[in-house]
């Protein structure tokens, strides 16, 4: 039987073996040769033959060169890439699946006039990988094994392609798998056909099952988003630097707030106190505790610090601009004087209402007349609003004739985020069992981070007391368990497999045949082949391949040394 190898401008091969694996990391192929004066390795064509069956691998890239001893003496040993060497170059660029503040998908951004036009954000795993296999000049590649749903968010900003496919795939369960045509297939993790049972079999072993650890997975997302009204106390800053109630101040006047003169405090005989109390008094309001929000199962959670809160500039209602439907921002609303001097002498006084409620969309008569649409500064750090100038409501006087201010009954509608005491800050967890390891086994935690539980908080409107809520942790865990259901796939791998055939088999790697390893020599042709695992005497598994990929990308690659990467890799294997 005819056993032979050869490659591009190598003259007589000895001996060849090459390894086809998942991933993106090139495939390697060593090649035992016969020295050659002036051999100039360049990429070519690796063919290996036995028999029948011929099996060719175009465009591979040669690596390193060195020298061997044999039993015939001296000979040179090549080391060569397989295709993918081309993979770790170009550049992706895109933004698909963007999300609102309430966790909706951004359907659309529009371009703005003339045209009017407007570009998609929304993307399905399969249209992902299509545009990236496009980027690396892939042709008749089949990502159908990827899921339709869900819709992970993409910001390619220059990014490999190669390393953007592989951490979709990795996320929902799939394997990008070379063929031994050339064709690039996503296979899903686990599933694919059995060792072959022909009679060029040599040797078979199986083991009884997977050796992956029992663990239970959690998906961990964002920090969850509450939309809150969250009530407002008057303070201003004392003598020391420090922010108090206006009424705990140590320059409040003998006759309370009331009675001062605004805006210019003229009672206030010492200047450093008169000075304070015109830039903070009715100007600066605070955060009051504690806050009540509610858990994603509507049950109550007491905050009682404002170290628990990051207050964000915006709410989880989303508002049309006319080019990109945008998150509306923070409000304050409430019982005020908006001004006028006719207002002043109202009975009662001409404030915004007379009582405190919750705003409605849309807006009915009190929700627009109570929001204060002057301008505000949040500071998030301190839970803080400052106004521009003082804002007050009226109330009779104490006199028992006319008007005088006091602190306005305010509200800040807003999004918080909330950490439980001095911990980490709260976020929803979509867990999953193994259903055969005890309930004590460690936890998997996958961070999906356009993920977020948010929870509109609903108020009674003549008490102000907290009502309900609404969230979309339905469509939120739904979404969640698309992960899972990838994750999981390594729960159901079946047992794992080696098998030795005689000859050249053409068998094609999948979602279950991780690697097949061809070798030609002196003594014939072999074809090893590996299922569920890659076997001991591999030069990396795909969990290190992997992690080898990821550590890569972080120091960005030098345009100088065109060849770098696969140096690199052939130095790392």
């Amino acid at each position: 039987m005819q056993v032979s190898a050869s490659f591009s401008g190598v003259g007589r091969v000895i001996r060849a073996s090459y390894t086809l694996a998942h991933g993106i990391s090139p495939g390697v192929a060593l090649l035992d040769m016969v020295p050659q004066a002036g051999f100039q390795p360049e990429p070519g064509t690796l063919v290996l033959e036995c028999g029948g069956t011929r099996l060719e691998f175009p465009d591979c890239l040669p690596v390193r060169l060195g020298s061997i001893d044999t039993q015939g003496g001296t000979a040179w040993r090549l080391v060569l890439l397989d295709r993918r060497w081309r993979w770790w170059y170009g550049r992706a660029a895109g933004r698909y699946n963007l999300r609102y503040e309430d966790g909706g998908l951004i359907e659309a951004v529009h371009s703005g006039p003339p045209e009017d036009a407007a570009w998609n954000t929304l993307a399905s795993p399969r249209t992902l990988a299509a545009l990236l296999l496009d980027e690396l000049g892939e042709q008749a590649y089949d990502v159908s094994a990827l899921p339709d749903e869900p819709r992970p968010r993409q910001e390619w900003d220059g990014l490999a392609p190669a390393a953007a496919l592989a951490e979709l795939c990795d996320a929902l369960g799939t394997r990008i798998v070379l063929s031994t045509t050339g064709q690039v297939v996503l296979h899903r993790l686990g599933q694919g056909a059995a060792l072959p049972d022909v009679p060029e079999l040599i040797a078979r072993h199986a083991l009884g099952g997977p050796l992956a650890g029992p663990c239970h997975l959690a998906i961990v997302c964002e920090r969850t988003r509450w939309q809150a009204d969250l009530e407002l106390e008057a303070v201003g800053v004392e003598m020391d630097g420090t922010l108090r109630p206006i009424d705990a101040l140590s320059y409040r006047p003998a006759g309370g707030w009331g009675t001062a003169d605004l805006p210019h405090f003229f009672e206030l005989s010492d200047p450093r106190a008169r000075e304070l109390a015109r830039a903070s008094v009715f100007r600066c309001y605070r955060v009051k505790l504690p806050v009540e929000l509610r858990d994603a199962a509507d049950q109550p959670l007491l905050i009682g610090s404002l170290s628990q809160l990051a207050l964000q500039p915006v709410q989880l209602e989303v508002v049309a601009d006319g080019v990109l439907d945008r998150p509306r921002p923070a409000q304050v609303f409430g019982v005020w004087f908006p001004g006028g001097d006719a207002a002043a002498y109202e009975n009662p006084p001409g404030n915004t209402a007379a009582q405190l409620a919750p705003l409605v969309v849309p807006p009915d008569e009190y929700s627009l007349r109570a929001v204060y649409s002057r301008g505000f500064e949040l500071d998030a750090r301190l839970a803080l609003v400052r106004f521009a100038e003082p804002v007050y409501k009226l109330v009779p006087a104490a006199s028992g004739s006319g008007a005088q201010p006091a602190a306005a009954e305010l509200r800040l509608r807003t999004t918080v985020c909330a950490r439980a005491g001095n911990r980490s800050w709260l976020r929803h967890e979509r867990l999953r069992m193994h259903p055969a390891a005890p309930p004590q086994a460690p936890v998997r935690y996958v961070e999906r981070p356009e993920l977020a539980l948010t929870i509109r908080l609903q108020y009674n409107p003549a008490t102000y007391q907290l009502s309900g809520s609404q969230s979309n942790r339905t469509a939120l865990e739904q979404e969640a368990d698309h992960y899972l259901d990838a994750l999981a796939l390594a729960w159901q791998a079946g047992p794992l497999e080696t098998a030795s055939y005689a000859g050249l088999l053409p068998i094609e790697p999948d979602g279950a045949i991780v690697q097949v390893n061809w070798t030609v020599g002196p003594d014939g042709a072999i074809t090893h082949v590996a299922r569920h695992q890659e076997p001991l005497d591999a030069d990396a598994t795909h969990a290190e391949r992997r992690l080898w990929e990821r550590l890569r990308h972080i120091v960005p690659l030098q345009a100088a040394d065109a060849q770098q990467p696969a140096r690199d890799l052939a130095m790392a294997w």
